[in-house]
This record gives structure tokens, C-alpha cells and sequence, in this order.
């Protein structure tokens, strides 16, 4: 029996892209004419076509990309030359100022600089939306499709070699027999058996490569012939951003260059500027070319006659060149009289001119009448959450509140009664509680976290940066209005349990305190903030309260002599991780990596200390997570750690994490030292899971261990849970059970050859050792069965239920075909709990979790806030569900065999393993 297209979970971030052109030659061509195949050879040149539009593709977005970011640093670049050489003229309330003490520019006053400003923060910002949206999933559609192809290209040259060998083997066997039969002599017992063995072997190794083959043919034709619905998401997406961009634009343009439009068209009818002037400057004689009224009377004053200049006032400012950068004051012209001086209490408030009108307005200067005033501006922070000035969300978490509370569930043995029905009780006399069914929920206020730390663990920095952030989860956002600037970066030096960062216009600080203002950001439901375009150039300052729970090493480097073989030399998508502008992450040291007081290795193991990062092992994750339900058994993979629950120490730190070697099913230590994989694009993410909300580091550690153990991160891309589980605790007896597509009943497979009468050869990776699967006999407990035994829905979820009670570990996969109900497709999940008849409703619930740790069911019967926590009480009282993202739901038993395509089990008894 062939492994269907299912079999590896969690193709999502791709592995090392192997010559393609070479596999697909010797999966479509094999050695004997009865493994050639004519459609699977047209499709080659078209898939090779496919990999080339998508490095174009990657390219121009690129291109694309880049363009924005420079649009955004050249307008403002533009924006401070114009108002430069603006500065003293007419133009001066037009352009704006770079210097906001002389112009007195507030944020309500529409000019070039100001507008400009916002422009750019605003293509800034949609150059992080186009990365995100159509860079990323460009990148991933690549690395999937490629990725997917090359594992289905790598199976089904494998099982071409197998059936060549058989058939070579045959061939041999038959060509000594016909020899033995010409001499006259008869062919032995023992060869004809051998030679009905081999037969044997190689018409089942011919049918597992047809299968595969029209695998292969199939996806091949899917992702060639089809690719346009991939594409359809990129072309929406880039079309939905284009409009925004023309839209936002648009809107600030009308709010903001209109006035100005109108200011200076009404500035060229009182200057009689009637537009470019080119040719007078090159050829009328000066005297004609002249604006001042008397050019014939001008004289110079040379030699003795110069008047002496009068010194400037101690202490006061230069009134001409500041009226002259504000035209709406009435002067005289050319006549020797002093402008007229501003009232102070429009310091840095520049007026409308006593004689300006609406647009196009030709009134003189005399004129009276009531003014329109200017259009309203919106807030800073409104303009920030519009343009992104504020923020640039890279995952669109939800606020990290959600996340804090740790799910849970009653253990009552009520909730396993009979049905009446005949139906087995659920009760099991004696089972301990598994752990994330055994604590209630606890509130987890950020405040209280770093309240009582130490003073000396806070650094306080000041950055100059574009304006917008990226940022995992964010906190509340506060706006201060009318109170002085220094007033805010007081609160935060004072209270850094509170506000994580403060940031404001740089050049606004100098304005009067009631035209002021500042935004806060809070610490509670905030993570991974990183301020974008940090430099000289960045026209807002950011101050950021950072926490450093552990002394950071120099230079953020671990010492040689503390590091371990491996770190330095990672490798993800055949790209080099580490160099020496991206440093593995220290966490706890100050580098943005679990920065908090509660840092810890194990403290309460949870399943919700699971959330995946950008390696596509949600197959493992899974694992990990279902292992997660019996503390003990995490904690015994760390049992050679010494002091473990003291970790991570001031000092360099090393864990010892025990695997089991699968090709020799022994066990294995794997040493690793503190360091996280950092992402390659050098934001400072961590590019395996991340941290505990409560500060727990043992996902981050184990999945290292594995990650090295298997050979490095692109081989622990896509696989199945129960890999995962052979790996942590040496068991063999690892079950998938699938839906046949022939009787629509559950069928059981597994490792184990029934022909040959032996285990499969396994690779610590899962794309290492023997791929394929066979039927097997049903685990005894529940019912047990030999391999040709299939169950109905019914009969499956009773042996899940009583799986459940001895504490086996049970998974579960979706497939890419039917309903999704808002589920990942080829995505692993963790079955946590079965109950059947609950609360003696006749209802029967499974509870299931994303390794995401987000992301759930949509419109389920009983998700978060579905129907039925409202129609049967009993059942919410029994259950005691938590409303949160944190990736776990509860799914009846019908929507779990609608949505859930694959059942795993791992039969190893883990309640030695279950602590009170």
C-alpha cells in the first residue's frame, strides 16, 4: 500500500531545492519500459517552466519593493531641499520648514514638509504591507510547490530503484532457470520459491510506483496546469494594495496639498506671477527684469558710505527672517518699515493671512468677510494607524492577553458515563489527570511581572527611526495631547513595567508645550516591537524601555569555549543562517528574545507553550504538544541537565536533551548551548518556536535538540507526528490510521513489513530510511484486530476514547480536500482529550490543538463562542472551556471525522509520566 499524498504535514517552508531538471529524469524514465510513462515526461518541461516564471516573478516584486522605500526617503529628501531654499520667502508657509523653532509650524498646518513626511511614512508602510503580502507569499508558493515536488520526486525515484532491482533480480532468476530446464536438468524447489518471492516482490514494488507515479503526475499537473489559482491570492493581493496605496494617497493629498495648492496659486495673483519665467532671466537686462518698484533709483552705498549693520539683540531671535518665513503678515513693500511682530501666543501656530481666501480667491488684500478655515487634520495616532506610522504588524497576531491564560478542563469521571445505549463508560478508576486538564486558568498581568524587578536589569534607549514598526502582538496605544514631550519620557524612566516605548515627532519637542504631543505604548500585549528606518535620518525619536533578565556578553556573542558544534553553522533553506550582522539570539540578554523577569527552561509544562515559528515542522510541534500533557515526560528528555530548574544561570548555559537514535533505536544525548536560531533577514526573530507567554524555554531548546538530530532544520521540514513521538520516547509501535477511498472505513498502517516480517529501516529525519507504510494489526488496546480489519466512524472514536484513558498520545491531520471549517490544510494537530456522552447529553466531544498555538475551528458547534455552550449548560459546566486564541477547540465527533482526514497514535503508556 502506497503513503498517500498526505502523509507529510507542514510543507511549509521548503527544504534544499536538489537539481530538479535530474530527478524528474529518473522519476518519469525508469531503467525498464514497463515503469515509462509519456505524461509524466510532457509535464517536465512545463514544470521546469513554472521554476523559471517564478524567479522572474521574485525579481520584478523585488524591484517593485524596493521602489517604494526609495519613493518614501526621496520625497522627504525633496520635501527638505524645497523648504530650504523656501526659507525667507513668500514660499516659506507653503513649503515649510525643516527647523520647527523659526517656523513654527504645528501639526494642524498644512505645508510641503509636513505632507511630504506623511507621504513617505505612508509608503514605508506599504512597502512592509507589499513585503508582507506579496514578497512572503511569493517566496512561500515557491517554496512549497517546490519543496512538495522534490519530497513526491525523491519517493517515486526510490520506489523506481526498488522495482528495478526486483525486476533485475527476476530477470537473473529466470534466465538460470531456463538455462537448468535447456540442460534438461529440473529447476530446484528452492529457486522457484525464490523466484515467486521475487515476482511477488516486484509486482507489489511495481504497483507501489504506479501509485506513486500518478502521484507525482497529479501533483505535477496541479501545480503547472493550475498554478493560476496560487497565483489568483498574489494578483488580488497586489491589486488590493495599489488601490490602497492610490486611495491613501489621494485622501492626504486632498486633505493636505490642496490648501497649499491654493495658497500658492493665490500667492502667484498678488505676486503677478503669471508662471515660469526662464526666458526673461536669459535675456531682459536686469533693470526690466527687476519686481522692485523703482529699480532705476536703486544705488549702492561703496566704500565709506556703507551703513554700519546693527548687533543683533542678546538673546532674541531674528524677526525679519522669521516674519519673512511667514507671508500671511502684512509689510510694506520696499519702503523701509519693519514688518509687523506676532503675538506670542501664536508662537509656533502659524495664522492664516488677514487677506486670504478660498482657492482661487483673486480678493485684495483689504478685503473682508468671513475666512473658511482649513481643513481638519486627523491625530498623529490616527495617522499612524492609517499610513502605519505606528506599527506594521508582521503576523497579525491577536493582543497577547488572549494568549496568557493556559486552557483547562474538568477531569471529572462523570463525564464518561453510559449512553444507555450499550455504549462503553468512559470512567477509568485510578487515571490521573493529564496536566492541561488539571489547572484552572491564571490571569497573567505583565504589570505585576516586571513590578518588583531589578532596577539595574532596565536599559532605556533613544533611537531616530522613519516612524513605523514591525511588531509580533501589540499593546494598548495612549496619545498625549497639549502636555509637554519630557512629561511622557518621565513616565516611562519611571514606570517601565508599564510603557514599553514612547516616540513623537522629533522636532515637535521644541514647540510651545500646549501644541505638543506623543504616543505610549504599553508593555502589557506588546512583543518583538522593532522600529523601521533607524538612523540619522529618521525625523521621529523613540525611546524604549528594554529588560535584560541575564548580563549580556560582549558584543551579544557567546565566548567560544560555551558554544556547541552546531549553531554556528545552521543552515534554513539552504541558506546560512548566523554571520557576524546576525547573531544567534541570547535569550534573556537584552537581544529581544524572552526578555522577561519569569525566564525560566520548565516551569508548569503546558501544550500552550507551543508556538510554531517560520519552520515548517507543525508535524513536530504536534508531537511535542501532545508529549506536553505529561510534564514528566518533558522534563525526563532534560534529565541530564544538571540544575534544570535554576536554568538559564547569570553564566553561560549547555543542555543535555536524550533522543532516541531511530536506526538504531537507542538513545542519544544531544548538547546544545543557549543560543536560538535568528531569522535570516536579520530582524531578531527567532526562527524556531517562540518563547512561553509566562517565559518558558523548553520548545525553543527541544526543538533544537531535534532539529540537530535530525540533520538540521530542512530535515525536519514536513513529516508526521508520529515520527515525532518515535524520536522522544523509542517507542516502535507508532499507528496512522486513514479512511480507505474504496469501502470509506478506517484502516490501520504502520512501519512494520508484514512480508518481509520486519520493522522498517528509520532515519532520525523523516525524509531518511524506508518511506513507505503497510498495513498492520490494530493496537489490542480497545479492541485490537489483524491489518485487514476496518472500522466505522463510531468504532474508531470508541478506541480513540479508550486510547484516551490509558493515556496513549493520539493526533490527528487534515487532508487539502473538502471542508476546512477554517482549518490549515496538510496541517498536524494535537488530540488532547476524547469524551463521549458528556455530561449525559448524548454528545461527544474531542479537544484538539494547533501547534501555532492560534488559529481554530470557525462556526463549529462548540468553538469559542459557538451554539452549543449556550444550549447544553452541563456541558460548559463540566468542561469549564476557556475562551482565548490559543489554538485549542473542542469539535464534536462529527466535525472532527469531517475535517480530520488522518488519526495518529503513539501506543506507549505515558502515565508514569503524568504529575499531580
Amino acid at each position: 500500500m502506497a503513503p498517500d499524498s498526505n502523509s507529510n504535514l507542514g510543507n511549509s517552508n521548503g527544504a534544499n531545492k536538489p537539481r530538479v531538471g535530474v530527478m524528474l529524469r529518473q522519476s518519469v524514465t525508469g531503467e525498464k519500459s514497463s515503469l515509462r510513462s509519456a505524461e509524466l515526461d510532457v509535464l517536465k518541461d512545463e514544470y521546469q517552466r513554472l521554476t523559471k516564471h517564478f524567479k522572474e516573478l521574485h525579481k520584478h516584486l523585488k524591484e517593485r519593493h524596493a521602489a517604494m522605500v526609495s519613493t518614501g526617503y526621496s520625497r522627504q529628501a525633496l520635501a527638505k531641499t524645497m523648504a530650504a531654499m523656501s526659507e525667507a520667502t513668500p514660499l516659506a508657509k507653503s513649503a515649510g520648514s525643516n527647523d520647527a523653532a523659526v517656523s513654527g509650524v504645528a501639526a494642524s498646518q498644512s505645508n510641503y514638509v509636513n505632507t511630504m513626511n506623511a507621504l513617505a511614512t505612508s509608503s514605508h508602510a506599504r512597502a512592509d504591507d507589499f513585503q508582507q503580502k506579496g514578497l512572503d507569499y511569493m517566496k512561500q508558493w515557491q517554496e512549497v510547490v517546490t519543496t512538495r515536488v522534490n519530497a513526491e520526486l525523491k519517493r517515486t525515484d526510490q520506489l523506481r530503484r526498488d522495482a528495478d532491482h526486483y525486476e533485475a533480480k527476476v530477470e537473473s532468476l529466470e534466465g538460470n532457470a531456463k538455462k537448468l530446464r535447456e540442460k534438461g536438468k529440473e529447476v530446484p524447489a528452492a529457486t522457484k520459491e525464490k523466484l515467486d518471492r521475487n515476482q511477488q516482490k516486484l509486482d507489489e514494488a511495481q504497483k507501489l510506483y504506479h501509485h506513486a507515479a500518478t502521484d507525482l503526475f497529479l501533483l505535477l499537473d496541479e501545480v503547472v496546469d493550475k498554478s493560476w489559482r496560487d497565483l489568483h491570492p498574489l494578483f488580488l493581493r497586489l491589486v488590493q494594495l495599489e488601490l490602497n496605496a492610490t486611495s491613501d494617497d489621494y485622501n492626504l493629498v486632498q486633505g493636505d496639498l490642496k490648501p497649499i495648492l491654493a495658497q500658492l496659486k493665490q500667492l502667484a495673483q498678488s505676486k503677478h506671477i503669471n508662471g515660469p519665467r526662464l526666458e526673461q532671466l536669459e535675456k531682459s537686462s536686469p533693470k526690466n527684469l527687476s519686481t522692485r518698484p523703482n529699480p532705476a533709483n536703486v544705488r549702492l552705498s561703496f566704500g565709506t558710505d556703507a551703513p554700519e549693520k546693527a548687533p543683533a539683540s542678546p538673546g532674541k531671535t531674528k524677526p525679519a527672517k522669521a516674519t519673512a518665513l511667514l507671508p500671511n503678515q502684512k509689510k510694506t513693500d520696499n519702503n523701509g518699515s519693519k514688518p509687523s511682530s506676532r503675538a506670542p501666543s501664536n508662537r509656533g501656530r502659524p495664522q492664516r493671512d488677514q487677506d486670504s481666501d478660498d482657492s482661487s480667491s483673486s480678493s485684495s488684500s483689504e478685503e473682508s468677510g468671513p475666512k473658511q478655515a482649513p481643513p481638519p487634520r486627523k491625530s498623529m495616532a490616527d495617522r499612524m494607524k492609517q499610513f502605519g506610522g505606528g506599527g506594521g504588524n508582521s503576523s497579525n497576531n491577536k493582543n497577547s492577553n488572549s494568549n496568557s491564560n493556559k486552557p483547562s478542563s474538568s477531569s471529572n469521571g462523570n463525564l464518561r458515563g453510559s449512553d444507555g445505549g450499550g455504549r462503553p463508560s468512559r470512567s477509568a478508576p485510578g487515571r490521573a489527570a493529564k496536566t492541561a486538564s488539571q489547572h484552572p486558568p491564571t490571569t497573567h498581568d505583565i504589570t505585576d511581572e516586571f513590578k518588583n524587578a531589578d532596577p539595574s536589569q532596565w536599559n532605556l534607549t533613544k533611537q531616530q527611526f522613519s516612524g513605523s514598526f514591525v511588531y509580533a502582538t501589540k499593546g494598548k496605544e495612549e496619545e498625549v495631547v497639549g502636555q509637554p514631550i519630557a512629561k511622557g519620557i518621565d513616565k516611562i524612566k519611571k514606570h517601565p513595567e508599564k510603557y514599553l516605548l514612547l516616540f513623537y515627532q522629533s522636532n515637535m519637542i521644541d514647540w510651545p508645550a500646549d501644541q505638543q504631543r506623543y504616543i505610549l505604548i504599553h508593555r502589557e500585549g506588546s512583543s518583538g516591537y522593532k522600529p523601521k528606518g533607524v538612523g540619522p535620518k529618521g525625523f521621529m525619536t523613540l525611546y524604549m524601555q528594554e529588560f535584560q533578565a541575564l548580563p549580556p556578553f560582549k558584543d551579544d556573542i557567546l565566548p567560544t569555549q560555551y558554544r556547541d558544534e552546531y549553531t554556528d553553522n545552521m543552515t534554513h533553506q539552504g541558506r546560512r543562517l548566523h554571520n557576524k550582522t546576525n547573531k544567534p539570539l541570547l535569550p534573556g540578554r537584552g537581544m529581544g528574545c524572552c526578555d522577561s523577569p519569569l525566564i525560566k527552561i520548565i516551569g508548569d509544562v503546558d501544550p500552550s507553550d507551543i508556538h510554531q515559528g517560520s519552520v515548517g515542522d507543525c508535524w513536530l510541534l504536534s508531537g511535542i504538544s501532545s508529549l506536553a500533557e505529561f510534564d514528566g515526560a518533558i522534563k525526563h528528555l532534560f534529565r541530564k541537565t544538571p540544575k534544570l530548574e535554576q536554568r538559564p544561570l547569570p553564566g553561560a548555559n549547555k543542555y543535555t536533551v536524550t533522543l532516541w537514535d531511530l536506526p538504531t533505536w537507542k538513545e542519544k544525548d544531544i548538547i546544545i548551548d543557549e543560543r536560538l536560531a535568528a531569522m535570516p533577514d536579520g530582524s531578531g526573530s527567532v526562527l524556531s518556536s517562540k518563547p512561553s507567554e509566562d517565559g518558558e524555554l523548553w520548545v525553543c531548546y527541544l526543538e533544537k535538540a531535534l532539529s540537530i538530530h535530525c540533520g538540521g532544520w530542512d530535515k525536519i521540514t514536513g513529516g508526521q507526528c508520529t515520527h515525532a513521538w518515535a524520536l522522544m520516547t523509542g517507542c516502535k509501535e507508532q499507528y496512522t490510521i486513514r479512511k480507505s477511498k474504496k469501502t470509506g472505513l478506517y484502516q490501520c498502517f504502520g512501519k512494520y513489513n508484514p512480508y518481509e516480517r520486519r520493522w522498517a529501516n528509520h532515519g532520525n529525519s523523516p525524509h531518511d530510511g524506508e518511506q513507505s507504510m503497510w498495513q498492520m494489526d490494530w493496537p489490542k488496546v480497545g479492541g485490537g484486530g489483524d491489518k485487514d480489519l476496518e472500522l466505522t466512524e463510531e468504532e474508531l472514536f470508541q478506541r480513540m476514547c479508550a486510547w484516551d484513558d490509558v493515556n496513549y498520545i493520539v493526533g490527528a491531520g487534515c487532508s487539502d480536500k473538502g471542508a476546512d471549517g477554517g482549518l490549515v490544510d496538510n496541517h498536524a494537530y494535537s488530540v488532547i482529550e476524547a469524551h463521549n456522552d458528556v455530561a449525559g447529553t448524548d454528545i461527544d466531544l474531542i479537544k484538539v490543538r494547533n501547534p501555532w498555538g492560534k488559529g481554530e475551528i470557525e462556526d463549529g458547534m462548540f468553538d469559542d463562542d459557538g451554539p452549543g455552550w449556550q444550549k447544553y449548560p452541563q456541558i460548559k459546566r463540566a468542561l469549564n472551556p476557556v475562551v482565548a486564541d490559543d489554538g485549542i477547540f473542542w469539535v464534536t465527533k462529527q466535525e472532527f471525522f469531517v475535517f480530520f482526514s488522518t488519526v495518529y497514535l503513539s501506543a506507549s503508556n505515558m502515565t508514569e509520566f503524568l504529575e499531580d
